[in-house]
């Protein structure tokens, strides 16, 4: 009965969602995807014996990390970018 009850749940979680304007994908690949990231951030912590310089060590994670930052901050740099150019002519 519990997973009838999960399974409704998340169908009106869903439903909500969707009315909302939610795009639900990045829920369900956090859902699916959450143990294996967590399984794995916490062997990375236990191979460097729990320091977290292991994230930041290589030049990738560098490259990753920065592009990660360029994702999240250009929804607020694209507009003032597009008002400093119109500004410009």
């Amino acid at each position: 009965m519990k997973d009838v009850i999960l399974s409704v749940g998340f169908g009106l979680l869903g439903y909500i969602l969707k009315k909302a304007g939610f795009n639900p994908i990045p829920l369900i690949l956090g859902l699916v995807l959450g143990t294996m990231v967590e399984r794995n951030f916490h062997r990375a912590l236990t191979i460097s014996g729990g320091s977290y310089s292991i994230f930041f060590g290589s030049p990738v994670s560098k490259i990753l990390i920065v592009l990660t930052i360029l994702s999240l901050i250009s929804p607020f740099i694209g507009p003032l970018l597009k008002r400093a150019y119109r500004s410009v002519k």
